[in-house]
């Protein structure tokens, strides 16, 4: 896969040491005697990385193209999943959107969009997110996948839960209130993550839309969601992860600050929350580890 420009003259901003005329140069980036020759450089890398020029790397009879593709995807994929995971917002919808550009298959391109959404839901680009989980859910619905559709619906409905004040204008919400009762007709009584979504998603809608009628309706949905991610057991294993704001909310719970009307349900991996505060909760009589 070739860098970038960017990537390049980042890659020259680490500190080694160039001298001219017997001074140190700070940043060879931008030093007169260097800055042409650097941004030369940098537009061939450009060049090389788009995928508008791939045709020119390879022989017209070459076998080995579709190969070397396919792997480059998959490689993005991965190190975009790994970046998401870090939080590395920009780097991961980078790779995301390199994938896109590499991509030969619907299925890679769901695959890429999956990882755009979920990089710009970490980074709560709230309605950027939602179009890109929309436009993944399309697609996987025109591919016949019902589990990546039910996979990405819950994850578009936890982002309008969690994030309704981060939207503009009102659309998530007529598209939340679809999504709730279309998943809701589908799953009925199955005990799964998706399942969970819905119920946060209509519990959410009840919470912020609804009259005092609402919050009762609000709260049984809220416990069923509990009922669900008990049962779930082990949520790790079931590749739920947290937010970062998780780790906020539940110093809030043990300190007994800022907590929100009706039942809280907090689910952890321990993987982007303090460990202090981690095992603070796992030892309080309320929690449920898993």
């Amino acid at each position: 896969m070739p860098r970038s420009g960017q990537q390049y003259v980042d890659g020259l901003r680490d500190g080694r040491a160039v001298f001219i005329d017997g001074e140190r140069v700070d940043d060879v980036t931008t030093h007169p005697a260097f800055a042409e020759a650097v941004r030369s450089v940098a537009r061939l890398y450009d060049i090389a990385a788009d995928p508008a020029n791939a045709d020119l790397a390879w022989p017209a009879d070459s076998t080995d193209r579709e190969h070397y593709r396919r792997r480059a995807v998959d490689a993005l994929l991965t190190a975009g999943g790994a970046a998401r995971r870090r939080f590395a917002i920009d780097t991961a919808l980078g790779y995301a959107n390199r994938a896109l550009a590499l991509a030969g298959s619907d299925a890679e391109r769901l695959a890429g969009l999956e990882l755009r959404g979920r990089a710009l839901h970490a980074g709560v680009r709230a309605n950027e997110a939602l179009s890109a989980y929309r436009e993944a859910a399309r697609l996987a619905r025109s591919l016949g996948d019902g589990a990546a559709v039910s996979r990405i619906t819950a994850q578009a409905t936890l982002l309008c839960s969690r994030y309704g004040g981060a939207f503009t204008g009102d659309e998530w919400r007529r598209w939340l209130s679809a999504a709730v009762a279309e998943g809701l007709r589908a799953a009925e009584e199955e005990v799964s993550f998706e399942t969970g979504a819905v119920l946060v998603g209509r519990a959410s809608l009840a919470r912020r839309f609804s009259g005092p009628e609402g919050k009762g309706d609000a709260r049984r949905d809220a416990e069923r969601a509990l009922e669900i991610a008990e049962a779930l057991a082990a949520c790790h294993d079931a590749g739920v992860e947290v937010e970062p704001s998780a780790a906020a909310a539940v110093a809030a719970v043990r300190e007994r600050t800022d907590l929100p009307e009706g039942p809280l349900v907090l689910v952890m991996t321990g993987r982007n929350v303090d460990p202090e505060v981690l095992e603070r909760a796992r030892r309080d009589p309320m929690s449920f580890p898993g």
